[in-house]
């Protein structure tokens, strides 16, 4: 139908209305926590009410490529940290799932004569909002 659109509807425990929300694929995830293993990275991100969570895994392995998947999988935080404590348990054996940092995104990837380097977005400021949405500068990668 024209001019529908997806909606879940969720009940919260503090909160009998219903709450309107609006689809994964149209949701901007605004926090991140980098975790490794001895084989991969995994950047897990959420939105601002921290109602959807994604993962990205990142190789390790491979020094002279750069492989990155994105689950495809949108989770809640239950979820995601079910899938975090399985990652851990899967890992046990070379040291399990470590916490890197907190960060605000992934600015790129660059590599040098090594490996691959991610530079990553850990301290940012507003300076500004256009339409109700923050602008944020970059202060430290």
């Amino acid at each position: 139908m024209k001019g529908l659109s997806y909606s879940p509807r969720i009940r919260t425990a503090n909160d009998e209305e219903d709450l309107l929300l609006p689809p994964p694929d149209q949701v901007s995830l605004q926090k991140f926590r980098l975790y490794k293993t001895q084989s991969n990275f995994y950047m897990i991100g959420r939105d601002k009410t921290k109602t959807y969570w994604r993962v990205l895994k990142i190789d390790r392995l491979d020094p002279s490529e750069l492989n990155i998947r994105e689950d495809s999988t949108t989770y809640t935080e239950r979820e995601c940290y079910d899938l975090l404590r399985r990652i851990h348990e899967g890992n046990k054996a070379t040291g399990g799932l470590k916490f890197v940092t907190t960060c605000y995104g992934i600015v790129g990837f660059i590599k040098f004569l090594g490996p691959y380097y991610m530079l990553l977005i850990t301290k940012r400021r507003q300076i500004g909002a256009i339409c109700g949405h923050n602008v944020y500068a970059v202060c430290k990668e």
